[in-house]
């Protein structure tokens, strides 16, 4: 798919073999602009798979990311906390709730079908999917319902143990589930793959 876009490749995931990805090489400089992309075409309820070897750019992906949602919040990589939690209306969440005046603001961005809430996971020490059990991720879901799943190291256990944690957790697999691959070319360059991973089939 080297000569389609990310945009096209982004805006019909519906359409693709998902043994056909879009592969692209980029510096860390295009990433920001890859990240908007995905950003511009994510809907709440996504998950995000993020691979790649250390120091390749999983944890910039989502700095970007979360950036083009115009969320306040920097992320850091959640290595030992398993799972961070990000809200679009963190810094003035209690204004929004206590003051009158801007309870329409607020409901009008869950109406806008917006994404409120990034749950940032990164599984590198875990023994497998299901160890995410305790993290607490159904409850997060269930709070946050306008929220995007991201995941570091989503590689490591394969999608039947993802679907299977989805079933046990007793939360809804994923209809789109995009996976960005990344992987050092050359320099500061990383060549990437972005495909789209069926959740739903068995």
């Amino acid at each position: 798919m080297q000569n389609q876009s990310l945009e096209e490749f982004l805006s019909h995931p519906q359409s693709h073999d998902h043994q056909n990805p879009w592969v692209g090489v980029y510096s860390q400089q295009d990433l920001a602009g890859f990240t908007g992309l995905v950003a511009q075409h994510s809907e709440p309820s996504d998950w995000i798979f993020l691979c790649g070897d250390l120091g390749t750019g999983k944890t910039t992906f989502v700095q970007n990311l979360l950036k083009s949602l115009d969320f306040e919040d920097t992320p850091t990589s959640p290595t030992f906390a398993i799972l961070n939690v990000y809200s679009q209306l963190h810094q003035g969440e209690k204004k929004y709730l206590k003051d009158p005046r801007t309870i329409t603001n607020y409901n009008n961005k869950i109406k806008d079908n917006l994404i409120t809430t990034v749950l940032h996971l990164d599984v590198y020490r875990l023994n497998s999917a299901e160890d995410l059990k305790c993290v607490g991720l159904e409850w997060e879901m269930e709070q946050h319902t306008h929220h995007l799943v991201v995941i570091e190291w989503a590689n490591l256990f394969p999608i039947k143990q993802w679907q299977t944690l989805c079933d046990d957790l007793h939360i809804p697999r994923p209809k789109r589930c995009l996976q960005w691959s990344i992987a050092y070319e050359h320099d500061d360059m990383r060549r990437c793959e972005v495909s789209w991973v069926d959740m739903v089939g068995d």
